[in-house]
């Protein structure tokens, strides 16, 4: 689920729902508007989904979480 594999699309993975997640924090957002953003795009197919690339992202060091707000992490 995380990586494409043969029945599993790559914009269905964890892995490129976690890419159109990055490419919409172009600046700070909340996760609701976030979710009202992507909701309707291929292979985000529910909010489950949603949160398991988000926790996925955030795991990874690539999305922080401050006041509310997801951007992208720092390079530190």
């Amino acid at each position: 689920m995380i990586l494409p594999t043969k029945h599993l699309p790559v914009e269905a993975s964890l892995l490129g729902v976690g890419a159109k997640i990055l490419a919409a924090l172009d600046q700070p957002r909340s996760v609701n508007d976030l979710w009202e953003m992507l909701r309707a795009t291929e292979g985000v197919v529910s909010f489950d989904r949603f949160c398991s690339a988000l926790t996925f992202l955030y795991t990874l060091g690539l999305v922080d979480l401050d006041h509310d707000q997801l951007a992208r992490a720092s390079a530190s």
